[in-house]
């Protein structure tokens, strides 16, 4: 009798476990001091030599792709904050000094673009975002302004520009209204102005609605103010 009931007690037992699952132990969020502390030793090494090679770096294009990665690395990282703190720096003076050095990048280019074609190229391909260097701003999010006098560049490396190498200087075609549109036709032909010539035939060519609005007359007179300007070296045509 007594093997019985013990038996009996051991199987009620095995049932009960198995329909009652043991407990499990209670998960968090918060991972542990000392995971955390791992994680900080290992972004904070990678950190400390992608900082070096931003130091370290000669000319403008590295110290752009060197600084564009710190910075990238540092959003990334599990931990910015506590990393900050050891860097003794914020992701807000990196990209200001970022972008004081991309500026200044800028402003060689542009000085040297008014003579120098490869110049130009090198500064519409940062600009654009479609450079090594371009697409380190792009990825950092900075954003340099383009020069003032950027239509004037592109109207004289460029024989038959499109809004894109006119880029963010002029503004998009869909935010130009029709009045707007036919007074600058009206004034670019008036005053026989070729830099505006070539923007709104940049536009007709982006938005076709916009070619069939201005008429063949006035997109006739539009190449012809283009056509005598290049024929005057007024404007130095493409190689």
């Amino acid at each position: 009798m007594i093997l019985l009931h013990i038996g009996f007690v051991a199987t009620v037992s095995l049932i009960a476990a198995w329909i009652v699952p043991a407990r499990r132990p209670k998960h968090t969020n918060h991972p542990t001091k000392s995971r955390q502390t791992v994680s900080i030793r290992h972004d904070l090494a990678r950190l400390q030599t992608l900082r070096e090679a931003w130091l370290s770096a000669k000319t403008f294009p590295a110290q752009i792709t060197a600084l564009s990665t710190f910075i990238c690395n540092l959003d990334y990282a599990e931990y910015p904050q506590e990393l900050e703190a050891k860097l003794k720096c914020t992701h807000e003076t990196l990209v200001r000094k970022l972008t004081a050095i991309a500026e200044e990048y800028c402003s060689q280019l542009h000085e040297q673009a008014h003579s120098n074609r490869v110049a130009f190229h090198q500064l519409m391909l940062l600009l654009e975002g479609f450079s090594d260097t371009g697409r380190a701003l792009r990825n950092a999010q900075v954003h340099v302004a383009y020069p003032t006098d950027w239509p004037e560049l592109v109207a004289l490396h460029i024989e038959d520009p499109s809004v894109v190498d006119f880029g963010r200087s002029i503004p998009p075609v869909e935010h130009l209204t029709e009045h707007t549109f036919a007074r600058q036709v009206k004034i670019a032909i008036e005053e026989g102005n070729v830099i505006q010539a070539l923007i709104l035939r940049a536009y007709c060519k982006a938005d076709p609605s916009k070619r069939a609005k201005l008429g063949h007359t006035h997109h006739a007179k539009l190449a012809r103010v283009i056509e005598q300007s290049r024929r005057a070296q007024t404007v130095a045509p493409a190689a």
